[in-house]
């Protein structure tokens, strides 16, 4: 298991500068594929604590108690430092994937790359991402509800054979706001130029335990 990066109100940000953005996460790798296996697994069951977190997408993770708790039993032994981005993607999930889909081998598709399918195709939208990648997650009244609206129209885009990398996008919006904005530059590589990503991320290290 990867080292975790310890953070705390008074601790600078120098352990995000000296990272590989694309390898290294506020939690651990094993801690994320497990988070988002729960979700999967809760949905496929259609567990009672999936209805709390229906139609929660883009709200605040302190507005609603019920859908917290049962946050939480996603969570597993601990609370997540950034809960409020594990809470923003479960919601995403749990909105946009079907119990259907139980089984199915599909093919990992990151965010960006979905972003990339509603690019260049009116000059509106383009305004819509070029925006949403120049704010910061820190100003979360604007940067969620600019989410949530290419989030619902990308997912969209999908094909069936193809499931979003809930784990890579837990890690990309945990580094929105670092310095240099290396994960956006990275997304606005994929979006504008259409420059996939040579090497995998996020691998977990059993794969026997944690299936991707």
């Amino acid at each position: 298991m990867s080292e975790e990066i310890k953070v705390t109100e008074n601790q600078s940000t120098e352990p995000v500068k000296r990272a590989r953005i694309t390898t290294v996460c506020l939690e651990s790798n094993v801690f994320n594929i497990s988070f988002v296996n729960n979700l999967y697994s809760a949905l496929y069951r259609n567990a009672i604590t999936i209805k709390d977190l229906r139609r929660k997408f883009g709200t605040n993770v302190n507005d609603d108690l019920s859908a917290y708790m049962s946050f939480l039993e996603m969570c597993g032994d601990r609370v997540p430092y950034k809960e409020d981005v594990y809470f923003l993607v479960a919601c995403l999930l749990i909105e946009s994937e079907s119990p259907n889909n139980a089984g199915k081998e599909r093919k990992y598709v990151s965010f960006e790359s979905l972003l990339r399918r509603l690019y260049d195709v009116t000059n509106s939208t383009d305004r819509k991402i070029c925006n949403f990648l120049n704010t910061d997650y820190s100003n979360k009244s604007l940067f969620i509800p600019q989410f949530v609206h290419l989030a619902r129209r990308a997912v969209k885009e999908m094909y069936s054979s193809e499931r979003l990398d809930y784990v890579r996008l837990i890690n990309d919006l945990c580094f929105w706001d670092a310095e240099e904005h290396l994960v956006r530059k990275r997304w606005a590589r994929t979006i504008v130029l259409n420059i996939p990503e040579k090497e995998k991320v996020f691998e977990p290290e059993n794969e026997e335990v944690f299936e991707r």
